[in-house]
């Protein structure tokens, strides 16, 4: 399957912030925790990222953790109507009841009205982009 083209507006915007090297992390549909009030994050499972987006001191700096505490990244993010967002990007550890546990990225700290003024809704196909 090809890789979806970034749409125009979203290119112009980038390139406004003078953001460079353009990829995309994922695409993927949305999951009840992706837009759950409760879950109040927006995973991003490590197997389905697409292309490296961390450059390597934010690689270093995410997996960093102090008592059992992650640590973050601030990130900005362009919603799907283009208003601005800044969240922060961590490592969520998220223990299975076998024992093992699965350690995806989130981006937290305001995820969910993001998704509720957007309409997003579980099986909405979003794309996340990196730059």
């Amino acid at each position: 399957m090809a890789e979806p083209d970034l749409p125009q507006e979203f290119r112009q915007r980038i390139m406004e912030l003078e953001g460079i090297d353009i990829v995309l992390v994922l695409q993927k549909e949305l999951f009840k925790a992706d837009v759950s009030k409760d879950q109040t994050r927006f995973s991003i499972s490590k197997n389905q990222v697409k292309n490296m987006f961390l450059i390597t001191d934010q690689e270093m700096r995410i997996h960093k953790h102090d008592a059992k505490k992650w640590m973050t990244i601030e990130v900005l993010l362009i919603e799907p109507d283009l208003q601005e967002s800044r969240l922060n990007l961590k490592i969520w550890d998220m223990k299975k009841v076998s024992g093992s546990s699965n350690s995806p990225y989130v981006l937290v700290g305001g995820w969910y009205p993001i998704a509720k003024r957007n309409d997003l809704k579980v099986n909405d196909l979003v794309q996340l982009w990196a730059f």
